[in-house]
Formats: structure tokens, C-alpha cells, sequence
């Protein structure tokens, strides 16, 4: 764990809860209902950093943090073949993107945003994801169990579907969960936010 560092996690998502809880020692959770627009013309590649950087800056005009505390905001993206495959809004957009994704690349994007002592930072991790074929048995039934209409993709990698029709990964296991971690912990380390030595 690491210690002497208050952290504000901003996010919803029990994945990323988890990851933050297994890492500092002194975390807080906090929400705000965010306005996740984006520019119509901004590329796909970006929305997920774009909104994080959003939701960073909304967060700061409404809420008021402590000297010494880290704010961090997310957001992940699934994309492929510039198409964006964000959370399903329901059932039927869930088997949809399912379907498309079955046997196929595609990139997950998590855009970060963080704050420390009055000065802002981002940066946004790449994971390539290949899945094996997926029948419409195997996706009516995942998603009738797992029901994963929070997840961008309509997928966990961290449950039976990533158990099971996950091929390979080139990348940051824990970006597909939500957040990559390492990559944040060794931004803040060269940052001197925290050091590990």
C-alpha cells in the first residue's frame, strides 16, 4: 500500500474502486453527475481523454479538496475501425456490440486525468484486445448472467467472458478493467507526486 498520499477516486465503477483500495492507503470515493458530451468532430482515438479531462474540471468547479490530495478521474473507451463502442444503453445494443466484436482487435482506451497541488495532468493508455468467435448462444447467455450493461464493450475481461473468449492482450491487463494502474503509479512517481523508492 501506498502511503502518505490522500486520493480522491471520482468514479462509480466497483473495478476501479478495487484497483485504488489494493494500492492507497488513505482513498476516498467520491461521484459527481457529469455532463460526458464531446465535440461531434473530435476524433474517436480521443473521447476517452477528452472526457476524463472533462470530468476533472467539472469535478474542481464543484467540489472543494484539501492541500496535499490527489483527484482522479477516468474514463474508458472500447474502439475499432474508428467505430466507438461505449456502454451499451440496453440488452439488445449489448448482443449487438458483442457481435461485431466477436473475432476481432479492437482497442480499449482509458483516458486519465489527475490533479495535485493546483496543477493538472493526463495521459491516456492503449490495451489491444483480440477475442475468440463468440456464437449467439455463448452471448445471449453471458449477458443474461453477467448482465455487463456498465461496461464499455458490453464485456469483463475480469469475469467468465475474459476467461473464456479472451485470445490475447498486448498491453495493460488492468486498462481493460478500467484503469491501468502501473501506468498511473509510475506517472505519479516520476511526477514526485509519491515515490517508490
Amino acid at each position: 500500500m501506498i502511503p502518505n498520499i490522500s486520493v480522491v477516486l471520482v468514479s462509480k465503477s466497483p473495478r476501479r474502486v478495487a484497483l485504488f483500495q489494493s494500492v492507497f492507503s488513505d482513498l476516498r470515493m467520491d461521484t459527481l453527475d457529469f455532463d460526458e458530451t464531446y465535440p461531434s468532430d473530435i476524433p474517436v482515438s480521443q473521447i476517452a481523454a477528452y472526457i476524463a479531462k472533462s470530468k476533472l474540471s467539472q469535478y474542481l468547479q464543484h467540489k472543494t479538496t484539501n492541500k496535499n490530495t490527489l483527484v482522479v478521474t477516468s474514463d474508458t473507451t472500447v474502439v475499432f475501425d474508428n467505430m466507438l463502442f461505449e456502454k451499451p444503453k440496453d440488452r439488445d445494443e449489448a448482443i449487438e456490440f458483442l457481435n461485431f466484436l466477436s473475432g476481432k482487435t479492437h482497442e480499449v482506451l482509458t483516458g486519465v486525468a489527475f490533479s495535485y497541488e493546483e496543477k493538472e495532468y493526463d495521459f491516456q493508455c492503449k490495451t489491444l484486445v483480440t477475442l475468440s468467435n463468440l456464437s449467439k448462444n455463448y452471448i445471449h447467455s453471458y449477458i443474461d448472467h453477467y448482465n455487463p450493461l456498465d461496461k464499455a464493450g458490453s464485456y469483463g475481461i475480469q469475469d467468465f467472458f475474459g476467461i473464456t473468449k479472451v485470445e490475447s492482450i498486448q498491453g495493460c491487463y488492468f486498462n481493460v478493467m478500467g484503469f491501468p494502474m502501473s501506468h498511473f503509479v509510475n506517472k505519479i512517481n516520476e511526477l514526485g507526486i509519491i515515490s517508490l523508492d
